[in-house]
């Protein structure tokens, strides 16, 4: 899990989250090991499945050749190991569809979720930022909108 997922479990209460793949200390490993997306491939019958229908054009049938770029990229690119998170993806659906099921259950996750949100807001990510990364003050000036000509800043007379 990484940084913004153990946040947000903090906040909203990991029994109110669908947390699906590797830990950070796992994905570490595998880039040192050598990843190669067609491993993940050939053991999950799935997410094979899913990119030979995607090569075959199933989804596009007037245009065949739309969706190949996505096939070309789990196959030989995947720098974000898609496909070695992919069956603990399906596993975490699953288990969402299971929740959804349950009206009590989907609405108490739903509201532990909007009000442990506030956190993740952009006003305050944006504040914290300036404050702690960008190390600038906020100011009240206004900017023009992108229709006004701006006012010059140092009018000469």
């Amino acid at each position: 899990m990484d940084g913004a997922n153990i946040e947000m479990c903090e906040e909203c209460g990991r029994e109110n989250m669908f947390i699906f793949g590797m830990p950070v200390e796992e994905v570490e490993a595998l880039g040192r090991k050598g990843y190669k997306s067609q491993e993940f491939i050939e053991k999950s019958p799935a997410l094979k499945q899913a990119l030979n229908q995607i090569r075959d054009g199933y989804f596009s049938p007037d245009e065949p050749d739309l969706f190949k770029d996505i096939y070309n990229t789990m196959m030989y690119g995947d720098r974000f190991m898609v496909c070695a998170d992919f069956d603990d993806y399906a596993r975490a659906q699953a288990e969402v569809d299971k929740a959804y099921e349950d009206e009590m259950r989907w609405a108490k996750m739903m509201l532990y979720n909007i009000a442990g949100s506030g956190k993740f807001s952009s006003d305050r990510t944006i504040r914290d930022y300036a404050a702690n990364i960008w190390n600038v003050e906020p100011t009240e000036e206004k900017m023009p909108a992108p229709f006004e000509t701006p006012a010059p800043t140092n009018p000469s007379s």
